[in-house]
């Protein structure tokens, strides 16, 4: 055991087996975060804190009379500020799951647009049709008037062949031939009104995102505020106050 010189030192109660089992349980009852992310390493296990916790102090001489007494305070201060770390761990928890730690933009904005349109049509037309008819006709009249004192001499004597008759007794004839042409033209028009309207109706949704750093301040400047927050919460919790009055200022 190592010799004190006013109480007892912390590791004479870590070196001894009644005494490490009564500071083992002691620190076993404070809440300690668990991040859900299995690789989060900058979250200490509570052996991890325990043994940096005592590590710091083990050379120091314990502020009360008894270890009894010590090792209940040391539970009860334990309980007392580990919340408020937790927070911290949660929060540093929170940050290394972000893909832009350093963002302080994320703005998304949604709007539709309608669009009413209408159009009025008027077509006019007018046709016109020609029909034009030419005619020609022949005509060929024959007269004939035949006296004959033989008339059984006639019966087979043509209309045309009457010009050939030389035994008639008296014989006159008539041979008329005309052509009648005649042309026709007739004209028509044709007259159109169509007069169409048509409507539409559209809808278009606009997206616009946001994302990033507006420029506020520098990376650099925000990766220091962000490192001075979360890299020493352990060396915090080992020297609050409320854990370092419990031993004795005295060196």
């Amino acid at each position: 055991m190592i010799k004190a010189k006013y109480t007892v030192v912390l590791k004479s109660l870590m070196d001894e087996p009644t005494s490490k089992a009564r500071l083992d349980e002691a620190m076993s009852t404070y809440p300690l975060y668990k991040s859900p992310n299995a690789n989060a390493s900058y979250i200490p296990s509570r052996d991890e804190l325990n043994s940096k916790i005592l590590n710091r102090y083990k050379y120091r001489e314990i502020g009360f009379e008894t270890p009894g007494r010590f090792i209940d305070e040391l539970e009860i201060a334990l309980n007392e500020i580990m919340p408020y770390y937790n927070q911290l761990f949660k929060s540093h928890d929170i940050m290394e799951q972000l893909d832009d730690p350093f963002g302080n933009v994320d703005i998304v904005e949604t709007f539709e647009e309608e669009t009413i349109g209408s159009a009025t049509g008027n077509s006019k037309g007018t046709s016109t049709a020609k029909d034009e008819t030419n005619t020609t006709a022949n005509v060929e009249n024959y007269n004939k008037h035949v006296k004959s004192d033989t008339p059984q001499g006639l019966l087979d004597i043509t209309n045309k062949g009457i010009d050939s008759v030389s035994y008639a007794s008296e014989v006159d004839f008539n041979h008329d031939s005309n052509t009648d042409t005649g042309k026709s033209t007739g004209e028509s028009e044709t007259s159109s009104n169509n007069e169409s309207t048509s409507s539409s109706t559209g809808k278009t949704t606009h997206t616009m995102t946001k994302k990033g750093n507006q420029g506020v301040n520098t990376y650099a400047h925000d990766m220091k505020e962000l490192r001075e927050t979360f890299l020493n919460i352990v060396k915090d919790i080992i020297e609050d106050t409320r854990i370092s009055e419990l031993f004795m200022n005295i060196y």
